[in-house]
């Protein structure tokens, strides 16, 4: 709620935003947690069983591929749920749908995000594997900016992607709603 907020150029409280936020939409955030949270759970059965399958027929690698690119579909999903669930009245199915469906019709842009919020753990495994010396001074440099910095910037940038998603596909179709929030005019 408090990045959302941030994100739309709007004032947010951190802590007492956020504490409304949470008693408002605890119930809705725990069901995606728990789906969140058994996600990899699923994935790992699904891919070891499959890949004792196509031991004995290569035709088992479809199953496996389905698997893998169901739980990238919910991983790029999974940028929009929380600011589909604090934004809009919506039920449980209808934030799942709602966006499956905007990730699909931004495939590409989904993809990118997903990328960039990655981006500081990937490029320190890089410079691991390429420096190997270095390890000593660029680990604990990435743990400590990624534990202080880039969490909450992290969010920043997902609750912009989410903005932006939601104000092309969902606030167009609803009355009264918002367009072009925390969006500079192009000609500043």
């Amino acid at each position: 709620y408090v990045m959302r907020n941030w994100a739309r150029d709007e004032h947010s409280f951190p802590f007492m935003d956020f504490k409304k936020a949470m008693k408002e939409n605890w119930k809705q955030a725990l069901g995606f947690s728990l789906f969140e949270g058994a996600i990899p759970l699923i994935v790992y059965v699904c891919v070891y069983f499959y890949a004792g399958m196509a031991q004995g027929s290569v035709l088992f690698y479809l199953p496996i591929t389905i698997v893998l690119l169901a739980a990238l579909a919910w991983n790029l999903s999974a940028q929009l749920m929380p600011t589909l669930m604090i934004t809009y009245e919506l039920r449980f199915f209808q934030v799942l749908r709602n966006a499956f469906l905007m990730t699909f019709a931004a495939l590409p842009r989904a993809i990118v995000f997903k990328l960039a919020t990655l981006a500081l753990p990937i490029l320190t495994l890089l410079m691991m594997v390429l420096f190997p010396a270095a390890l000593n001074y660029v680990l604990p440099i990435a743990i400590v900016l990624y534990a202080v910095f880039m969490l909450s910037f992290n969010k920043l940038i997902t609750a912009s992607y989410a903005n932006a998603l939601c104000e092309k596909f969902l606030n167009p179709k609803i009355e009264g709603a918002q367009v072009n929030i925390g969006l500079r005019p192009k000609d500043e």
